[in-house]
């Protein structure tokens, strides 16, 4: 019965934001959407750790899809007209991008060397081990440092946009394609991180949709895909021996049951939560970077990430209920929905809204997992510097002077180059 009440939420939230804005990938469609039918897997009760749910919890699950899908309904716009619309890639947006890239790769590389990572440390561990001997190895780094490894892989956001909004030279699509290789490089074979790589994945088809419409049946295929790579990048580095491979009933595929897994026990997790009940604490979760920026953050303050022991994922709605109990839970997502509408309605003006929300794709197609809206300064930081970069680059015109070369046309030794300079 539960089953069948929240797919029919999904369903129903899908096809009315779908036929008033005829856009499959529109973020009042998207979030809802995976938001019930992630629900309606959990409400199938059938791994061995699962208990059933507080009649609290349901009604919050409900209430905050309905509640973020009525803040963006109202505003809600056809995207039609916003289709193919070229934009031209000023000189900030290629100084501001490039920068960040140099300055982020240096600097990783030099984080990595500098902690004995180099190119022989990844020879010799591979598989489940990398990826736990990373994290042990840069568990010393400070702060600013963890903020850049972390945004290296939306450098390459950057340059999917500059491909697909401005035809650009040569010699930016050489550096494009190179970002791009080198983010996906790194997600794959140096972090092993299957979120990180989300992050590029995810943005990559948003731009793409938003560029051109891409059909249902198209983005039913993309998504087949994600799952599989992703399948693939975990069954790589999680020993089979672990309990994401086990724990279903009657299900003895490793893929399944690693998938029903992921999902359930992150709303396993908010229920016991919901158990212990909220403890007020006032924006602490929420406002944690602005708390550490006043000086008054408390870590004991911060909602738990693995509270039902099994895997270290709360969902979205867990923060927003330990900070203000169940109004934070219809709060929240209501003001995130009318923000991510705003944004979403922009693009038809500016169409740097586009990689803004590009980058907030894992947080809406992932919600069930965790907040990625509103959480650490280090998750937070990727939004507001491509806010910066969108801003700069659509406010400001920055003109450095160009050097041409006009080669003579005949090749003797009393013709002169010519250079021309160019404003």
């Amino acid at each position: 019965m539960l089953f069948i009440l929240y797919l029919s939420l999904a369903i129903m939230v899908f096809s009315f934001v779908y036929k008033k804005t005829r856009d499959a990938l529109h973020p009042i469609a998207v979030l809802p959407t995976i938001w019930f039918l992630t629900a309606a897997i959990s409400s199938l009760q059938l791994g061995d750790y699962q208990t059933s749910w507080l009649l609290e919890t349901h009604i919050m699950v409900i209430l905050s899809g309905l509640a973020y899908v009525a803040a963006g309904i109202p505003a809600a716009n056809p995207r039609d007209g916003t289709r193919g619309n070229e934009l031209r890639i000023n000189d900030t947006y290629i100084l501001l991008t490039r920068f960040l890239f140099i300055f982020c790769v240096f600097v990783t590389a030099n984080i990595f060397v500098s902690k004995g990572m180099d190119l022989s440390f990844f020879r010799e561990v591979s598989g489940a081990d990398l990826k736990t001997e990373v994290g042990h190895g840069l568990s010393t780094v400070s702060s600013i440092e963890t903020y850049i490894i972390n945004f290296l892989p939306f450098c390459a956001l950057f340059s999917v946009f500059e491909l697909l909004y401005s035809g650009r030279e040569d010699r930016h699509l050489i550096y494009n394609i190179l970002v791009i290789a080198v983010a996906v490089m790194y997600c794959l074979f140096i972090l092993h991180s299957r979120g990180t790589l989300l992050y590029i994945i995810l943005g990559t088809i948003f731009i793409l949709n938003c560029k051109k419409r891409i059909s249902i049946r198209y983005l039913l295929l993309a998504g087949i895909g994600v799952v599989v790579v992703l399948g693939l990048i975990m069954m790589n580095r999680v020993f089979h021996e672990s309990i994401v491979y086990s724990g279903v009933e009657g299900v003895n595929n490793l893929v399944l049951s690693s998938t029903y897994n992921y999902i359930v026990y992150c709303f396993q997790n908010f229920n016991e939560i919901v158990e212990e009940g909220s403890r007020y604490n006032i924006f602490a979760n929420v406002g944690q970077s602005l708390y550490k920026v006043l000086g008054i953050y408390d870590d004991g303050n911060i909602i738990r990430h693995e509270v039902a022991y099994v895997f270290n994922a709360v969902g979205w709605l867990s923060p927003f209920y330990d900070d203000l109990g169940f109004l934070g839970t219809l709060f929240y997502p209501w003001l995130i929905g009318r923000i991510l509408v705003r944004f979403y309605n922009g693009t038809r003006t500016n169409k740097y809204y586009v990689l803004v929300l590009a980058s907030l794709q894992k947080a809406i197609y992932t919600a069930f997992f965790g907040n990625y809206f509103l959480s650490a300064f280090s998750v937070m930081l990727p939004y507001f510097l491509i806010g910066v970069v969108c801003v700069f680059s659509s406010k400001v015109n920055v003109v450095y002077p160009k050097i041409r070369l006009r080669l003579p046309e005949n090749n003797t030794a009393k013709s002169k180059v010519r250079i021309r300079i160019l404003r």
